[in-house]
């Protein structure tokens, strides 16, 4: 559901997308994997389920055998995304936080967790240009991440996305294949599977 992060109206005369696309489909139900906005969900007239894939973005992640893993939210509002994908398979996990040091002045840094020597894996429901990705990629090896990895569940990857996150040093990007992209390891269909089967 792309049109979720249309929620609102963010300059005069735009449309409020998420609405128009959610009331032209005609269902008994709904089913969204990892929904951008949730609040978008109240605009379809069927029942609506969101499906989240952190927990398989979690397996994954495991299933990659790295010695020292932590996997990092690139702010506070991508966190319950690294919870449930870090708790289940025992991974520690932390969040960036932007500090103002002054009026153009900003440090970006984990909140709690050393990341010197580790292997970082920046999680995030969805990467659209990568350009805040490339930045936290940067910052990460200046403070001595041993391999940043990039994942997400919707690889938009626009534009140069790609280029730039590999620019920035980035060691691998992850996704699943909500949008089926070259970077799509993770299958979300077993999920989607699983939901049907329950009702």
């Amino acid at each position: 559901m792309g049109y979720a992060r249309q929620d609102k109206i963010f300059k005069n005369g735009e449309p409020i997308s998420a609405r128009t696309i959610a009331r032209t489909i005609n269902a008994d139900r709904v089913f969204t994997v990892n929904v951008h906005e949730s609040s978008v969900l109240e605009y379809f007239n069927a029942d609506t389920f969101d499906l989240d894939a952190s927990h398989l973005m979690g397996n994954y992640i495991r299933s990659l055998n790295l010695s020292d893993p932590l996997i990092i939210a690139p702010d506070a509002g991508a966190m319950s995304i690294v919870e449930s994908a870090a708790s289940d398979v025992g991974i520690e996990h932390d969040y960036l936080e932007k500090t103002r040091l002054s009026g153009d002045t900003v440090t970006i840094k984990t909140k709690e967790i050393d990341v010197t020597g580790r292997e970082v894996v920046l999680l995030d429901d969805m990467i659209a240009t990568g350009g805040t990705m490339a930045e936290s990629i940067k910052m990460l090896r200046e403070q001595g991440a041993k391999d940043v990895y990039i994942a997400c569940i919707h690889p938009i990857l626009a534009k140069n996305a790609i280029l730039r996150l590999y620019n920035a040093g980035v060691h691998e990007i992850i996704a699943t294949d909500t949008i089926e992209k070259a970077q799509s390891q993770i299958s979300v269909a077993p999920l989607i599977a699983e939901a049907i089967r329950g009702l």
